[in-house]
């Protein structure tokens, strides 16, 4: 249904809109959206099944790619509305050479809301095993403030405030990096909770 859907919009249009022949396999992707309404947007990202397959590649699984392309790299271009770029990125990461000349746009949409259902499938991991609730202390003192890095501010903490080693963590498959954001919470919980076990009670007689 959303394959019919994707080309009664576009047909086989090509995903380029600059003549063929000025095309050569070092050319990015172009994006293009003339004629598409956001609402028409809504329902594919809502709808599409997606695919991980774009032209001849096939693309991992976000958890096996490098952290700081999926945490990091991919947010900041799609941010700028850069999602060709993005795309291109996301490959050039897992293979030597790229080139995505021919490919059509419900090829390219259909990699778009696989790409969405990854990043919120980590998202979602995220906000259920690594959220913790705030420390007031914390909040009190603008903790806040530094969510604006985003994922730098992780790479920068697993980094050991070191940049000349923010290569080597962003380089870490998102897996690995995630398994030890979990493990830091749940030493952080149980070092809290066996404070408050060894604290000293009050003695509430008169």
């Amino acid at each position: 249904m959303i394959l019919r859907y994707l080309k009664n919009i576009w047909g086989e249009k090509k995903a380029t809109s600059v003549p063929p022949e000025a095309l050569d396999e070092d050319s990015p992707l172009v994006l293009n959206l003339s004629g598409v309404t956001q609402a028409q947007l809504d329902y594919i990202f809502k709808y599409g099944a997606g695919s991980n397959k774009l032209g001849k590649y096939e693309c991992k699984k976000f958890t096996e790619l490098p952290y700081g392309i999926v945490r990091k790299d991919m947010l900041t271009l799609q941010k700028r509305d850069l999602h060709a770029e993005a795309i291109q990125l996301l490959l050039e990461c897992q293979y030597p050479k790229v080139n995505l000349k021919g490919v059509t746009q419900t090829e390219i949409f259909n990699f778009m809301v696989f790409i969405k259902k990854q990043h919120d499938k980590i998202f979602n991991m995220e906000k259920f095993y690594l959220k913790t609730d705030p420390d007031p202390h914390l909040m009190a003192a603008g903790v806040h403030r530094v969510d604006e890095f985003g994922a730098l501010a992780t790479i920068h903490t697993l980094a050991m405030g070191d940049i000349s080693k923010h290569p080597y963590v962003e380089s870490l498959p998102y897996y690995k990096v995630y398994e030890v954001l979990k493990l830091e919470k749940v030493q952080k919980e149980v070092q809290k909770a066996y404070a408050e076990i060894i604290k000293p009670k009050q003695n509430t007689k008169k």
